[in-house]
């Protein structure tokens, strides 16, 4: 099997090298974390997240918003891991494991890009025909990065930037709130942006913005420490979370995506963890 038969063709996780900042942080509102930037022949360049774009914000805290749209997306771009398009699917679990990345581009000997790889692309190919005999609590990440709800943004901010995380848990005493993303935040920005309050508001406006006027309380999924990894995929490919939270012992843990296409390879095996992957 090819690694290329798993990826994204379309232009929803590519954008322009002359892109600026905002359309980078109007395109991640759609729903991606990442984008892979190319020229106009689509040649690779490079590649921007939303946690470095969310880094570039902090510098910038007193700048008004609008004066930072126009940033060319060159002075944001990353570097990011490839794969050559022919690769099979064995090489690409190969790469996800070894570089620790859930976002791998595939290209040619031109270095013009093919496809996407994404945490995502795995998952909805997984099998959930059997158990994978392998229990949440071994995939679970521990400790877990927490807030309480009632705190400035930049707080969040911090966390995501600091640990280079999608998603922080936000908790009260005795009590699971839900969590703040980095699209949660790229998409407040937006609105901001779309409000026509750029001009006004500066991005230390926003980092004190206290983190319940971005997000909602959220309900979040539970699954017992005991329970097989199969539970939290049969999950995740439905569509209704990618974080989990998991018991354990009078504590918690929480799965993402990440945890499932780099930690289950690591503890079943990549020959193994190729055979629950199919073709629909």
């Amino acid at each position: 099997m090819k690694a290329l038969t798993l990826s994204y063709r379309d232009l929803l996780h590519i954008a322009g090298v002359d892109e600026t900042l905002g359309n980078i942080i109007e395109l991640m509102a759609k729903g991606t974390c990442r984008l892979t930037i190319v020229d106009k022949s689509l040649h690779l360049k490079g590649s921007i997240s939303a946690i470095n774009v969310l880094r570039y914000l902090i510098r910038h805290g007193s700048s008004y918003i609008n004066s930072l749209l126009n940033v060319s997306a060159k002075e944001l771009m990353e570097p990011i891991v490839t794969l050559d398009y022919r690769a099979d699917v064995k090489e690409l679990i190969e790469k996800i494991v070894n570089s620790n990345s859930g976002h791998i581009v595939l290209i040619d000997s031109d270095s013009v890009v093919r496809g996407v790889i994404t945490e995502e692309c795995i998952i909805r190919r997984l099998t959930i025909d059997s158990k994978y005999h392998l229990k949440s609590s071994e995939i679970a990440s521990v400790p877990v990065v927490k807030l309480s709800p009632f705190t400035p943004l930049i707080n969040a901010c911090n966390e995501i930037t600091y640990n280079n995380i999608k998603r922080v848990i936000l908790e009260t005493p005795g009590q699971i709130y839900g969590y703040i993303s980095v699209l949660d935040i790229i998409r407040f920005i937006r609105g901001i942006i779309k409000e026509g309050k750029a001009f006004s508001t500066t991005v230390d406006d926003v980092l004190s913005e206290n983190i319940t006027n971005v997000v909602w309380k959220r309900s979040m999924i539970y699954v017992s420490g005991n329970s097989d990894i199969l539970e939290v995929i049969s999950m995740m490919k439905g569509g209704r979370e990618d974080i989990i939270l998991v018991t354990l012992d009078g504590n918690y843990g929480v799965i993402t995506e990440r945890d499932i296409v780099i930690r289950i390879p690591k503890i079943i095996g990549i020959e193994k963890f190729i055979d629950k992957i199919k073709i629909e």
